[in-house]
């Protein structure tokens, strides 16, 4: 049977956007969270988002990544025609991924996307490029001398984390589907036979637990962990 109400249980990145999808699919949603999205504590508001495949040998990587390149895109064009909104979340930037090694006859299948405007480079054509594009990248002489002999240059969007999120709270909270929104509880999930009771309570019939590494405390769960990369600029 296909839900009809669900409890969403987070306010990050996934929990929001797992709140629209149901949305935009008539599923009425009730969203609990302990923490706002932008309180410091939440994941999301640190992350970086590049989007570009990695580090992935999944078969369904492709079309996942092909589907939200596809909504990306297609946010920032609405972006972009919204003359209230001063400065989107969704930018395109000039991306440049460096190469020890010549890969060229070995790409990854999102390189085929025309949308992207992929090019792969040595680096003495990348430093022409470069006296257009302006990039703030290592000279040829530098990047040639610490050991690098090729790159990828690529147009992916970039998200703005914080932007990204208020602005799907504000999507959620006006949609005309959600009944109830609680983002600052004053008791916070301790187990998920209080998220169930809560699910009970409102008469949803799904669950989802988007609560990050909060679900190591719900789900009583030690051995989830996280993991995070650096930002270097």
């Amino acid at each position: 049977m296909a839900a009809t109400k669900a409890l969403v249980v987070g306010s990050g990145v996934i929990g929001l956007r797992t709140a629209l999808e149901l949305l935009q699919r008539n599923v009425r949603v009730v969203l609990r969270s302990s923490f706002p999205p932008l309180h410091k504590s939440t994941c999301s508001i640190g992350a970086g988002g590049l989007w570009m495949p990695y580090k992935c040998d999944d078969s369904r990587i492709d079309k996942w990544a092909s589907e939200t390149l596809t909504e990306l895109l297609q946010s920032l064009n609405n972006s972009n025609s919204n003359s209230v909104m001063d400065s989107p979340p969704i930018e395109i930037v000039p991306t440049v991924f460096l190469s020890t090694h010549h890969n060229g006859s070995d790409l990854p299948e999102w390189t085929k996307d025309t949308r992207l405007s992929f090019q792969h480079l040595t680096i003495e054509m990348l430093s022409w490029q470069n006296l257009v594009l302006k990039l703030r990248i290592p000279s040829e002489e530098d990047l040639l001398n610490a050991g690098y002999t090729h790159a990828w240059l690529f147009n992916p969007p970039v998200v703005d984390p914080p932007r990204m999120l208020i602005n799907m709270m504000d999507e959620v909270q006006n949609h005309p589907l959600t009944e109830s929104v609680d983002v600052e509880m004053d008791s916070p999930y301790d187990n998920m036979d209080e998220v169930v009771e809560d699910a009970i309570r409102y008469g949803c019939d799904s669950v989802i637990n988007c609560s990050g590494l909060g679900a190591a405390g719900i789900c009583n769960d030690s051995t989830l962990k996280g993991g995070r990369g650096i930002l270097l600029h």
